[in-house]
C-alpha cells in the first residue's frame, strides 16, 4: 500500500537540509533513500568512507512510519530519514511563540 512520506537529507558538511514529499510503500521509500544516497556518493566518490550501499542497510524505525540511511565521508557524514507524513506531529501556536522569541 502506497504512502505519503516526507524525506529530510542533512548534510553535516554544508550544514545543509533537504526536504521531499514521496508517494510509494515501504520498499519503494526504502528504494528512494538507497538512491539519494548513490546520487551523492557518485558526487563524492573520493572521499566515501562507508554507508548504505543496498536496501538491507536501511534502518527502520518506529515501527515502520520511519526508515533511515547514511553516508559517511571521510570529511562529513548525510543522513537521509524518511517519515511517513500522517505521523508528523504539529507544533502548537504556542510552541510556535516560544520558539520566536527565544
Amino acid at each position: 500500500m502506497d504512502r505519503d512520506w516526507i524525506i529530510i537529507t542533512y548534510d553535516t558538511g554544508s550544514e545543509f537540509t533537504s526536504i521531499y514529499r514521496f508517494f510509494g510503500n515501504d520498499t519503494d521509500v526504502k528504494q528512494k533513500l538507497c538512491n539519494l544516497v548513490t546520487k551523492d556518493r557518485k558526487m563524492h566518490e573520493d572521499i566515501w568512507d562507508y554507508g548504505c550501499e543496498a536496501i538491507e542497510d536501511v534502518i527502520e524505525t518506529r515501527n515502520g512510519h520511519e526508515y533511515q540511511a547514511s553516508a559517511i565521508y571521510s570529511d562529513h557524514r548525510i543522513d537521509y530519514t524518511a517519515r511517513e507524513f500522517t505521523s508528523i506531529e504539529f507544533a502548537s501556536q504556542e510552541e510556535i511563540t516560544w520558539i520566536e522569541k527565544h
